[in-house]
């Protein structure tokens, strides 16, 4: 029997967005570290003080929550194709 390709996009759909939702705390931890890393090294540079302010304004509004969002929207899109179903074969033969 041959795979049907829609149900294989559905599969993949789901586990993409799960690991989408999965991987979204550790983008964030990362990309705190970076901002954090940024902070540090312009306070004792010779950058400005509103470069400084903007850094830390980045830093405050980093959320994974968007990013889970996303990998629950892309998950539900797959659990939808999942759901409809195939219609059934008929007998042409009749």
């Amino acid at each position: 029997m041959k795979p049907d390709p829609m149900r294989t996009v559905a599969w993949m759909l789901l586990v993409v967005g799960i690991l989408v939702a999965l991987a979204a705390p550790f983008w964030i931890a990362a990309e705190e570290r970076r901002l954090k890393e940024a902070t540090y090294r312009a306070a004792f540079s010779f950058y400005s003080d509103s470069y400084q302010r903007t850094l830390h304004r980045e830093l405050e509004a980093l959320s994974a929550w968007p990013m889970v969002g996303v990998g629950a929207g892309i998950t539900t899109v797959g659990l939808l194709l999942l759901a409809i179903r195939r219609p059934e074969k008929r007998d042409v033969t009749t």
